[in-house]
């Protein structure tokens, strides 16, 4: 199964000057040591901590990246299990200082049957809790969880720090999995075409995310990582919503920050687990809650910009009467 990437995690770098690294693939963005995928820039003069290789060191490799001639050091290789090749990683040194760019699968291997076996184990336990928070039990127990996955408590304290880690990769891999529902969007579409896809694409993310959202929402205040996973997904959603219609937000001007906060508010999660659960609408009635909140919002937008030629010709320069609340 192909999974999106949609943003790399950040992570701060030590060494002087401070830097960042862009991770796509490992221990922060994807909870993984199989594999790392990073792009790091580096400011001239930067200093790595700790003992250094050095470009001349015997086994670096030459090659040429971003056209600009660079030796390599500190190769390594790093297997993949989703494509059983190995990927070796390396960082260079060039005029800007360093960077750790991914060279390339270099070479297929066999599948180390251990690994495999745990790896497959892990995906195991994380099946099993997202059953059961499917089901209904929101917050599963370490002993549920390894009964319902067919495996000792043991193991899954083996490969788990604790029930929250296992949550929280619970999350990420939900997320990943339902990503590609976020489909990009023609920005130049009709406006109430895009209205209804968003929508429509909100009700299918949340309705699959909910139930491994609901377990997490105890866990987000306690958990830095937690909390960077559920942002993440909130980032995730955002900026798809946010880019479907900047068109439109444009246009708002001066309350473009406003209009633009509201956007983000209407097709939330918390907003959809708001109507789904405190007031018990349906699918479809929070969807068309959605959708007239949008076109509240974003159709006013057109009318502004109309408004600025002057009013019409023939209209009334009274303002309007306003309902007593």
């Amino acid at each position: 199964m192909t999974h999106l990437i949609s943003a790399p995690a950040r992570v701060k770098a030590a060494g002087t000057p401070s830097k960042e690294i862009l991770e796509f693939v490992g221990r922060v963005s994807t909870h993984t040591d199989a594999i790392s995928l990073t792009v790091m820039e580096s400011p001239s003069g930067w200093v790595e901590p700790g003992p250094v290789t050095r470009n001349d060191a015997p086994g670096t490799d030459q090659l040429t990246a971003r056209g600009a001639a660079r030796k390599c050091a500190w190769p390594g290789s790093y297997f993949s299990r989703a494509c059983a090749n190995i990927f070796r990683v390396a960082v260079f040194s060039g005029p800007r200082g360093g960077e750790t760019m991914v060279m390339g699968n270099v070479e297929a291997c066999p599948v180390d049957g251990r690994r495999a076996r745990g790896e497959r184990t892990r995906l195991k336990v994380i099946e099993a809790l997202l059953d059961l928070v499917d089901e209904g039990t929101v917050r599963p127990t370490a002993q549920e969880v390894a009964t319902r996955a067919g495996v000792a408590l043991r193991t899954v304290y083996h490969h788990f720090e604790d029930v929250e880690a296992l949550r929280r990769l619970a999350l990420d891999l939900q997320m990943r999995r339902h990503a590609e529902i976020l489909k990009p969007i023609d920005t130049g579409g009709d406006l109430a075409e895009r209205i209804e896809v968003i929508a429509n694409q909100c009700r299918r993310l949340f309705e699959a995310l909910t139930p491994i959202r609901r377990a997490t929402m105890f866990d987000e205040q306690s958990s830095p990582e937690m909390a960077e996973g559920i942002a993440f997904c909130t980032r995730t959603r955002r900026d798809h919503v946010i880019g479907t219609f900047a068109p439109e937000l444009r246009r708002s001007g001066d309350g473009m920050r406003v209009v633009t906060d509201a956007v983000d508010l209407v097709t939330s999660w918390p907003t959809w687990e708001y109507l789904r659960a405190s007031l018990g609408r349906s699918p479809a009635a929070a969807t068309r809650v959605m959708v007239a909140s949008l076109k509240s919002l974003l159709s006013n937008q057109d009318r502004g910009a109309a408004s600025t030629n002057g009013p019409r010709q023939g209209a009334s320069s009274q303002p309007p009467v306003r309902a007593t609340p």
